[in-house]
């Protein structure tokens, strides 16, 4: 049994008993846990207005062998600019679920963590779309799950001359020479892979503006979500509300 202080990510919360809440954190030091805050319903409760998702808080915790127990919670970042715009909302939830799915108990993720707050700090000030597509490949990149970008997966030769790069649902990348193995695939142009080659090896914060067509982006996040989706062997729930607000 013991004392903690961490910051955390509050991803999600969920109501027990009559009064109480069971919270699901992300910190640096724990990986993703779930904590109960008693008594947090009751209108006095100290935990009032800073158990918010999303919010960013310094908290305290007693673990024994069985839970955590949260004893004490102050939000000291609330991302007020992304909880009023509903688009960046929706790209937030994507990353919490994104977390919820791929983070574990008991796991020292504070490389993840400063990445989490840098995404989060940047689309609070700049807005910009790829933050959301460099995150996914950030994550990927971290889980190990993201595929040479360079090169063939088939043959292993450098992409060269190849304008356009086969992409299958097995998550593999082909160059012209190899793409008639693939059965279900998608394609996309040569500079596609190299977007994504600058996103992952671009620290979120430092990332630019980059003139890119509707299409181009559409085939960016077509070809992240075939890694993603078979990474977590699923789809996100968030991104498909987020099409629609697109």
């Amino acid at each position: 049994m013991r004392n903690l202080l961490t910051d955390a990510i509050v991803l999600k919360k969920f109501n027990i008993g009559e009064n109480d809440v069971i919270v699901v954190l992300f910190s640096p030091i724990l990986g993703r846990i779930e904590a109960k805050a008693k008594g947090a319903r009751k209108i006095n409760s100290h935990f009032i207005g800073h158990l918010e998702t999303l919010n960013i808080c310094k908290v305290q915790l007693y673990k024994t062998s069985a839970r955590y127990t949260l004893t004490d919670c102050q939000a000291h970042a609330t991302f007020k600019n992304i909880k009023n715009d509903l688009i960046l909302l929706s790209h937030s939830y994507i990353i919490l679920e994104l977390l919820y799915l791929t983070a574990y108990s008991n796991e020292n993720s504070t490389e993840i963590f400063n990445e989490v707050l840098n995404v989060l700090n940047t689309i609070e000030i700049h807005k910009t779309l790829l933050i959301l597509d460099a995150f996914k490949l950030k994550i990927l990149k971290l889980s190990g799950n993201l595929p040479l970008t360079s090169f063939c997966t088939n043959c292993q030769q450098k992409f060269s001359t190849d304008k356009t790069i086969t992409i299958t649902d097995e998550a593999q990348i082909l160059c012209t020479n190899c793409n008639i193995t693939a059965s279900q695939h998608i394609q996309v142009d040569h500079n596609i892979i190299r977007l994504m080659h600058y996103l992952n090896e671009t620290p979120i914060n430092e990332i630019k503006k980059i003139k890119f067509t509707k299409k181009q982006h559409s085939q960016l996040k077509e070809a992240i979500n075939i890694f993603l989706n078979n990474f977590l062997h699923q789809q996100l729930k968030t991104e498909e509300f987020s099409l629609h607000l697109n």
